[in-house]
């Protein structure tokens, strides 16, 4: 367990943070950030392995609609699949 994570002090004005933002407002900057939280604590490998898209929007604590955190963190690459995790 990492008993804490570094963010950027550029990370709110990076074009991927700004454009996470547009698409899913505030909350799912905020969930990206829960995320990186949930993965320091449980997961310091970062690998999310037998973790499916519904495990980690409920570890991100994304209440907006299912599926959508997972699509744009994707698309914007601020998460990755690799070998289906």
């Amino acid at each position: 367990m990492n008993p804490d994570f570094r963010v950027h002090v550029d990370f709110f004005d990076h074009f991927k943070a700004i454009k996470l933002e547009k698409q899913l407002g505030p909350e799912g900057v905020i969930a990206l950030m829960r995320l990186w939280a949930w993965t320091a604590k449980n997961r310091p490998n970062g690998v999310l392995s037998g973790m499916d898209g519904v495990d980690v929007e409920i570890a991100a604590r994304w209440n907006g609609k299912q599926g959508a955190f997972n699509d744009v963190t994707t698309a914007l690459r601020l998460l990755d699949f690799v070998d289906g995790a």
